[in-house]
């Protein structure tokens, strides 16, 4: 919490930090800067303060905590076992940011958008970035010439990057 005056010595408070907004149940909403009291009749020493306070308060809590977008697949591996088996290994990228906001799957589907496997992540990967799974024994009906791997996330859902790769 920042406190201020302005040249008529009006006093004021302004929430600067992450934990201040967390505090007033703001986190996960866009950047929001409470500056109080608020009256509409601003002086022009206190809209200087406040657009500064502003600028402040968005570098400090942009740049202090990160809001965890669509889970993105950004490499994937495929390698024939045996007559229409294969072993896929993914790599997924997400800022999970715990159990409320992770990357909770993978999916491999065919060229018509069919799933193929899914790969289910257990929980997340905050300190694991980018992270890779596999799934040891995918079924590809003969005739797939490629395949498309996605990933979900447990706010977004799907959305992310996605990676086709040939079926070798």
């Amino acid at each position: 919490m920042m406190k201020f005056r302005d040249q008529q010595g009006h006093r004021g408070r302004m929430l600067t930090r992450c934990a201040d907004l967390d505090e007033h149940g703001l986190m996960g909403r866009d950047a929001a800067i409470m500056i109080e009291p608020y009256t509409g009749t601003e002086n022009p020493m206190k809209k200087t303060v406040c657009f500064v306070a502003a600028a402040l308060c968005t570098g400090v809590c942009l740049g202090s905590f990160s809001v965890a977008g669509e889970a993105d697949v950004t490499e994937v591996k495929i390698e024939k076992k045996a007559a229409g088996t294969y072993h896929v290994e993914v790599t997924v990228q997400h800022a999970d940011s715990g159990w409320d906001h992770y990357a909770d799957k993978w999916d491999v589907l065919d060229e018509q958008g069919t799933l193929l496997a899914t790969r289910v992540l257990y929980h997340p990967h905050v300190d694991e970035q980018p992270f890779t799974r596999s799934l040891p024994e995918v079924s590809i009906p003969d005739g797939i010439a490629e395949v498309t791997v996605r990933a979900h996330d447990s706010v977004h859902g799907y959305g992310g990057q996605t990676v086709t790769k040939p079926v070798p």
